[in-house]
């Protein structure tokens, strides 16, 4: 797992992003794992297995046996963690969380990144504080596209 996986948290997003697939025009998504105790990343890309269904086309569930091949198996030797889940939403919507991604998804990690194809990248990340009775989700936008025009020479 851990061959050429020297690159940075943003290299790993740009990976994500690339990965996106425009013509299935539904919610794509993975993983992105962490090298223990190093800054280094890896996107993990798992298959919705919601696809080819109408109910990918706003959830993104990752398919619980890529997911324990890819992720879960391999954690188990230590060397890295999951560090946040990356999921797309469809052509045309914001990079911000449904009730949905707050109620299925968010719960199992701590950082989530939302990408709108064309659009925006968005971290959202849990504050719990407990001792104050704050439990919210921190809002970062990455970074936003004023949309692509390909040069024709």
């Amino acid at each position: 797992m851990t061959e050429n996986i020297k690159q940075s948290l943003h290299q790993s997003l740009l990976h994500a992003i690339l990965y996106y697939n425009d013509e299935l025009n539904e919610e794509q998504g993975g993983f992105i794992v962490k090298i223990r105790n190093k800054e280094e990343y890896r996107f993990i890309p798992i298959r919705n297995s919601n696809t080819g269904t109408p109910t990918a086309l706003v959830l993104y569930t990752a398919d619980v046996a890529e997911f324990n091949e890819k992720i879960a198996m391999p954690m188990l030797d230590g060397e890295w963690s999951v560090y946040a889940s990356f999921h797309t939403h469809p052509k045309g919507m914001r990079a911000l969380p449904s009730s949905r991604d707050l109620t299925e998804l968010f719960t199992s990690f701590a950082t989530n990144y939302i990408y709108a194809p064309g659009k925006e990248l968005n971290m959202f990340d849990y504050n719990a504080k407990p001792e104050f009775g704050c439990y919210n989700w921190n809002t970062s936008n990455i970074m936003t596209f004023n949309g692509f025009k390909p040069i024709i020479k």
